[in-house]
Formats: C-alpha cells, sequence, structure tokens
C-alpha cells in the first residue's frame, strides 16, 4: 500500500489503484489496508482517474459497505444507514465522535501523552491532529520541560555533531515556522523510509480534496457544517507539502539494518510504525532524535536510551554556533508562542546576553495568546472569534 499512495502522489494514477488491491487481496483482514484502499480509491477517482476498471470500483464498494460489520473496532470508516427525510443516523453519529473527541481532549490535558496516541484515541491522522492542536489555545503541544539542565543535555548533543534523526512532528513545525532552509543548510538530517511512506500517505489522503470538501460536528449543543474551499485546502496542507518536499531533497532517507523485534511491534501498536522506526534509526546511528513532542521523546528515552532535542533548541544551537541570525530566530520563537508550543514554564525560553536562557519577552510573543486564530476542531467545526471561517493554521 506504501507504493500505492506514493504512485497517487506524484499523479500516477493508473498504477495507483492497481498497486492498492494488490495489497487489499494480500491482506484482506487488516482494517489499516482496506480503510487505505478506501480512501486511496476515492482520491485518486476524484483527482486523475474519472473512469476506474471495474475491479477497482467493486472492490471499493464491498470494502466500503463491509467495513463497519468486518471491523467493528475500527475507527477508520464509519457508517449509518439514513432512511428518507431522516437524519437521526447521522446526527448520532456526531453526538459519538464529540463525547468520543471530548474525553480524548481531556486526557490529553491531564496525561500529555506523545501526539500520535491522541491521535489514534481521536481516529484522525497525525497531521489532523497536530494541526489543531497548534491551532487551538486549549490545546498546548508539550514540546520540553523547560529546565536548565534540559538545555544544557540538548546543547551537549548538538555540539558533538549537527546530525539528527527527525519525526514527523519536527517536520511539520520546521514547516510551520519556515525553518527548514535553515536545517537543510545547517544540519543533517536522517529520516526513516516509513516517515516519508507516511507523509506520500498522508499526501494521498488529501489528494482528491484539493477542490474543496465539507467537515461537519458538533460544537457545544451545536451540530455545524462547514464547506472548506480550494484555497481552504491548500493552505491546510501547505505544511504538509513542505515537510514532504524538504525530505525528498534534503534528508538522507533509510530504513533499519535489522527487522523489528516482537517488543518492536507491540511498541508500533501504541507510536505508530513512523515513530518507532525513527527510536531504532536513532539508537542505530547513535543520533539524537529530533522532535517537538516530549512525551515521544521521554518514551524514545525509556524505551531505547535515545536522546531527544526539539526544534527551538535546535536553533538556539545554530544562534550561538553563528548559523542563524537573531532576529530570524526570534521570529520562530514568536510563531512557537503564538502556535501554543509549551514547556512546564508556560513558554519557550529565549537566549539571554549572557548564553542563558529566560522565558521571552517579546511583545507579539505576549499578544500571541490574545490574537484570532481559526481552525477546524477535534470534535466539530470551530470559527474565530472575529467571525472569520475555518483552517489559518498554517500559513
Amino acid at each position: 500500500m506504501t507504493f500505492a499512495h506514493a504512485y497517487a502522489a506524484v499523479e500516477r494514477y493508473e498504477q495507483a489503484p492497481e498497486l492498492a488491491l494488490q495489497a487489499l487481496n494480500a491482506a484482506p483482514e487488516d482494517p489499516d489496508i482496506a480503510a487505505a484502499y478506501v480512501t486511496l480509491f476515492g482520491s485518486v477517482t476524484r483527482s486523475g482517474l474519472p473512469d476506474p476498471q471495474e475491479k477497482y470500483i467493486v472492490a471499493y464498494q464491498n470494502t466500503l459497505r463491509d467495513f463497519s460489520s468486518r471491523f467493528p473496532d475500527s475507527t477508520h470508516i464509519r457508517s449509518v444507514i439514513v432512511q428518507p427525510d431522516d437524519i437521526t443516523p447521522i446526527l448520532q453519529m456526531l453526538d459519538q465522535a464529540a463525547k468520543r473527541g471530548d474525553l480524548a481532549i481531556q486526557l490529553y490535558r491531564q496525561q500529555r501523552f506523545p501526539l500520535c496516541v491522541f491521535s489514534q484515541m481521536l481516529g484522525r491522522d497525525l497531521y489532523e491532529t497536530w494541526l489543531q492542536v497548534v491551532s487551538d489555545d486549549q490545546l498546548q503541544l508539550f514540546t520540553a520541560f523547560g529546565t536548565p539542565d534540559e538545555a544544557t543535555a540538548a546543547e551537549a548533543a548538538l555540539s558533538t555533531s549537527p546530525t539528527l534523526v527527525a519525526d514527523l512532528v519536527s517536520l511539520f513545525t520546521n514547516a510551520l515556522l519556515g525553518t527548514l532552509s535553515v536545517i537543510a543548510e545547517q544540519a543533517t538530517v536522517y529520516v526513516e523510509q516509513s516517515t516519508l511512506d507516511e507523509l506520500h500517505h498522508l499526501q494521498s489522503k488529501r489528494q482528491g480534496s484539493a477542490q474543496g470538501y465539507m467537515l461537519a460536528g458538533k460544537v457545544g449543543d451545536q451540530y455545524t457544517r462547514y464547506d472548506v474551499s480550494a484555497d481552504e485546502a491548500r493552505r491546510i496542507r501547505e505544511a504538509l507539502d513542505q515537510a514532504t518536499e524538504f525530505v525528498e531533497r534534503h534528508a538522507i532517507v533509510t530504513g533499519l539494518s535489522a527487522q523489528l523485534t516482537a517488543d518492536d511491534e507491540k511498541y508500533a501498536q501504541l507510536l505508530g510504525d513512523p515513530g518507532i522506526r525513527t527510536l531504532l534509526l536513532a539508537r542505530e546511528k547513535s543520533l539524537p532524535v529530533l522532535t517537538d513532542d516530549k512525551a515521544f521523546g521521554e518514551l524514545g528515552r525509556q524505551l531505547y536510551a535515545t536522546t531527544a532535542v526539539n526544534t527551538q533548541a535546535v536553533l538556539v544551537h545554530l544562534v550561538r554556533r553563528g548559523s542563524l541570525d537573531r532576529l530570524r530566530y526570534d521570529r520562530a520563537v514568536v510563531k512557537l508562542v503564538h502556535r501554543v508550543y509549551a514547556c512546564n514554564g508556560g513558554r519557550p525560553t529565549d537566549i539571554s546576553n549572557d548564553g542563558g536562557t529566560r522565558v521571552s519577552d517579546h511583545p507579539a510573543s505576549i499578544l500571541g495568546a490574545a490574537m484570532h486564530r481559526v481552525s477546524y476542531n477535534l470534535r466539530g467545526i470551530r470559527c474565530s472569534r472575529d467571525g472569520r471561517n475555518p483552517e489559518d493554521a498554517v500559513r
């Protein structure tokens, strides 16, 4: 299925469904493969394959029709039977989604578990979950403890060699900050093959929505819907496309030298295949993991004795080395605050004149919390306070 998504990502629509069907036939009892086939078929037929062969259509219809009964525990695809003039089943589905979202958000705030776990609880992909977390002032991406010891450890890890193994969240973050070019110029970045595969998969899922789509949900007691325009759809996937392009052009993409163990497979169910393989690659090459998900980095330390550094630590290191000007750094920190990246102290830290760290007092960072943001909510649709429509998360 990975090859199918890759072919779809480069608009080779004739080959993509054939590869997807082969994967479906090879693993008929795998809900992930089944859901991926449905998603890919919908994407390629909307994008560039208007007359698919009958075998692809039949497989799509059968998979979609039987998915809920064959995989009742899967959240990938949900189906309802709607009678004419009765939308009650749809409203009930939105009620369930809202309750599930509320519970997941409550647990995320309390437990600060990795973003990949949060996305699984919501039944959303990692990019969609990340996009919401960095767009909602009620949700924060916990990126650091904010202690001097942590900053010292990160600087020590980076001073040895400016070489890193990047995870998905850090790629999205640097795309958002506009610092991918800095990383490309000043550091050597490894990316595990499954990470690039996942980026292609995420792109493929959104291929068919380039002309816009509708969102529906429930916010409070109100059922809502919103039509996403083509321009909004483009802006929504902007960070994803930039991250993918960076990996394809500048990163060293490589696989692991050894197969996953039984324990690795077990951990992959929690952290996802790209996540666990990123940690294993970092251990294999004795390199720090670049991640802006502190909980994920901590699990890496506990499971595989890997060292994690976040994007701000890398940018601080580059400023001290003279490879990044201070103004560009300040702009990146302001964006981090504005997009609700957080440490235990509440805000990212800045560099003081004596080389230590302090809480940033840049005026824009203080105003950032009050600025109007727009996003789609994990429980439904959410508009900004000034009345504009959703999707300004990546600009």
